[in-house]
């Protein structure tokens, strides 16, 4: 009985029925490809910051 509920509530088109498996993957996919991006983001600034940190005062990044 559990398993004919829950097979309705994915086919009725209720917008609170269980999400299909590629919806779930292609948010994970999104999730991950923005994870990576902040990730660089992120990096590129500490690096950026790294280097004019390291310049002697009155010096200007090339």
């Amino acid at each position: 009985m559990a398993l004919q509920r829950k097979s309705i509530l994915v086919d009725s088109g209720n917008p609170n029925s269980m999400r299909r498996p590629e919806t779930d993957r292609r948010l994970l996919e999104v999730a991950a490809t923005s994870f990576v991006v902040l990730f660089c983001v992120v990096g590129m600034a500490l690096l950026d910051a790294s280097a004019v940190e390291g310049l002697a005062k009155g010096q200007r990044p090339a």
